[in-house]
């Protein structure tokens, strides 16, 4: 073959490259076959309601679900089978029929939906392709995030549906929810592991790394049952060379109960984890954890010129403010920004080219240099940089990883990552300790958001040492709320309220004011009175102090009720029901299964002026009343002055968790509160 001959050939298969590849394109995939369901049999009819055990109108008859890996090693996917058979029971049951597919990745993708309803009678109703939903969660130039849902059609009050679903994802953390808020009668969860064959061929020359490999990561997968009061199983497949995988079972999972004020749904179900992790303790893993995090701070912080000149004038303060000057430094000089801000285009220059908005991407940071420089940070740079700042002060400053108490509990026998956040933590003594959130807006150093308070911190130096975050004291979270109220003579409340909220109360205000334009902050405000005013509609709302954090926080607004309704001459109200409508009793049940968990500790105290319109009168006023516990206090006061009505509410929770044991003394305050909130005034017309 001569040269010109092998140039025209490669010129020929360079040009039909991109014929080639578009024909490759167009090919249309063949569909799926049609899912194989499982033959609906006489017990399946026979399922019933189980009223004792909380079923509310479905039972699951069986959940089979197979998490299949063996595709990860080369596509980093791992694909999930979800089978389920219900028996819709009554018309609550009929929710059941509806679901969406939950999202735990960014990367996720639905690949099969499949579905039907069958009749009592034996019609079968299939879900069509136009009653499957896919919805976009996030949509960014480089992240989409879709859910897919449905709602299967023909269901009645007696009937059972079947679906299936299948999709894709690079989660490696499995998570089987076992517990429902429907019975279980029968589930399986099949994990499928990593094929390590594939790597015979190209590791043929190292056999003892192959060794290792196939060791660590397809012989040591590891899987841990929480919350898991019920009878469960496991089965492995294949042989401890070849593993081919594990097969779980649960069996009859009662439902689980929704109690008012309960931790959350993730600490209290039953489910399982599975992920693959190194051999050895967990001692092992958090120790290396810590060690990889410390060494990433270590360095991104090599280049920190720019830090040694902020430090220079803090380091000639006192001692006892050097803490605080840093951290207000961070709070006043630099922006913070999530990951998912970074995904999203980030508008410096307000001006149309085309008329297209011209827009930069923030940047990522490289070192600490970048972050000072450019003035902005992801939460975590903003945590290592007060962290390093601190040590640069020669103050014994620890990084401690913690899992917000309204997402989750820490588990520290897992082998995998688990905080949503980190806080600096200082040593006072050898069991006291000051905890620094710098992350989150508006808080004052020291004081932390209230759902880590409770939540166990980890200290990443190491010793793998844990801390339980304290409570705050509930006379760091009160508010204060005075009314003037003026009864006319068509007997319409209107008044004035001014609150005065400090501790958690002004700091939730502040977080969600943060988050909008200040020509919003009235609405917003005004939307969160109206749960307080019940059916009055705040008007005239002002926000005071918002930006300090400080001092108080004051909200004022004007309220008007409708007309009281009068019994001839005389008229009876409540007076409490004006200040407030979060007094209801949220334990009207005789027992409790589960841990009593509030936000905060807190106290609130209300007072206010009844002003009587000419020729009404006091005619009766209930005593005062007034109850206190362990649990807390709450007293309510009336008096005459000068004729007109002066009411005093005071309740307060001195601790925000307590045990099911605690139930029958917690359940006694709210019920004394709620006593003392309906007491009746009499008003007498002369």
């Amino acid at each position: 073959m001569t040269k010109r001959t092998v140039i025209l050939l490669l010129t020929l298969s360079v040009c039909l490259m991109p014929s080639m590849s578009m024909a490759k394109r167009k090919k249309k995939k063949k569909p799926p076959e049609p899912y194989q369901w499982e033959e609906i049999t006489d017990a399946d009819w026979s399922v019933r309601q189980d009223t004792a055990d909380g079923d509310p109108g479905a039972v699951m008859i069986f959940e089979r679900i197979i998490r299949d890996d063996t595709a990860f090693a080369d596509k980093g996917q791992v694909f999930y089978t979800v089978y389920r058979r219900i028996r819709v029971l009554t018309d609550d049951g009929r929710s059941w029929a509806d679901y969406r597919i939950p999202v735990d990745d960014p990367e996720q993708r639905t690949i099969r939906v499949e579905g039907r309803t069958i009749l009592p009678h034996g019609d079968t109703v299939e879900l069509q392709k136009d009653q499957i939903i896919t919805t976009e969660l996030v949509k960014t130039r480089q992240v989409k995030v879709k859910q897919t849902s449905f709602s299967l059609p023909g269901v009645t009050d007696d009937c059972i549906v079947d679906y299936v679903y299948q999709y894709r994802t690079g989660d490696q953390v499995g998570r089987w929810k076992v517990q429902k808020n429907i019975r279980l009668l029968h589930g399986e969860f099949k994990w499928v592991l990593r094929n390590a064959n594939e790597y015979s061929t190209r590791m043929s020359t190292h056999g003892w790394i192959y060794r290792l490999f196939r060791h660590v990561v397809y012989r040591l997968p590891n899987y841990a049952w929480q919350n898991a009061d019920f009878n469960t199983s496991r089965k492995f497949d294949g042989s401890m060379d070849k593993p081919e995988g594990v097969l779980f079972k649960a069996e009859n999972v009662h439902p689980l109960s929704s109690e008012p004020f309960s931790l959350p749904s993730s600490a209290r179900e039953g489910r399982l984890l599975t992920f693959y992790a190194s051999p050895g303790n967990s001692f092992k893993f958090w120790q290396s954890l810590s060690t990889r995090i410390l060494q990433s701070i270590s360095n991104f912080f090599e280049e920190e010129d720019r830090l040694v000149k902020v430090m220079a004038p803090i380091k000639e303060l006192p001692d006892d403010q050097k803490i605080a000057a840093a951290y207000s430094w961070i709070i006043e000089n630099l922006k913070v920004y999530s990951i998912w801000d970074y995904y999203e285009n980030f508008e410096e220059s307000k001006f149309k080219r085309d008329q297209k908005k011209r827009v930069k991407r923030l940047k990522w940071n490289e070192s600490a240099n970048d972050l000072l420089k450019r003035g902005y940070g992801l939460e975590t740079e903003i945590e290592y940089l007060f962290y390093r700042m601190l040590r640069h002060l020669d103050v014994d400053a620890k990084l401690a990883g913690v899992v917000d108490v309204d997402g989750g509990v820490f588990d520290k026998k897992l082998k995998l990552r688990q905080f949503h956040r980190y806080l600096i933590v200082v040593p006072e003594s050898q069991y006291h300790y000051s905890f620094y959130s710098i992350r989150e807006p508006f808080l004052a150093p020291g004081k932390l958001p209230w759902f880590v308070e409770g939540g166990t911190a980890m200290l990443l130096d190491g010793s793998n040492k844990t801390i339980t975050i304290p409570y705050s004291e509930p006379d760091s979270s009160v508010t204060d709320r005075q009314y003037e109220f003026d009864l006319d003579d068509q007997l319409i409340l209107r008044g004035s309220v001014q609150s005065t909220l400090t501790g958690h109360d002004a700091w939730d205000v502040r977080r969600q004011l943060h988050e909008i334009e200040e020509e919003n902050w009235e609405k917003t405000v005004t939307d969160d009175l109206k749960e307080d005013f019940g059916n009055a509609e705040p008007d005239s709302v002002t926000v005071v102090d918002v930006t300090q954090p400080d001092s108080a926080l004051r909200i004022t607004c004007y309220v008007e009720y409708p007309a009281l309704s009068r019994q001839g001459s005389r008229m009876m109200f409540k007076p409490l029901e004006f200040f407030s409508s979060h007094s209801e009793n949220p334990f009207t049940e005789e027992e409790r299964r589960g841990i009593i968990q509030f936000p905060y500790a807190y106290k609130l105290h209300e007072s206010g002026e009844f002003r009587l319109p000419e020729g009404w009168q006091i005619e009766a006023l209930p005593p005062d009343t007034a109850f206190q516990s362990r649990i807390g206090a709450c007293s309510v006061k009336f008096q005459n002055r000068e004729g007109n009505l002066y009411c005093e509410r005071l309740f307060r929770l001195d601790y925000p968790s307590w045990n099911p044991e605690d139930y029958g003394e917690v359940r006694e305050l709210f019920v004394k509160r709620q006593e003392f909130f309906d007491q009746i005034v009499v008003l007498a017309e002369n």
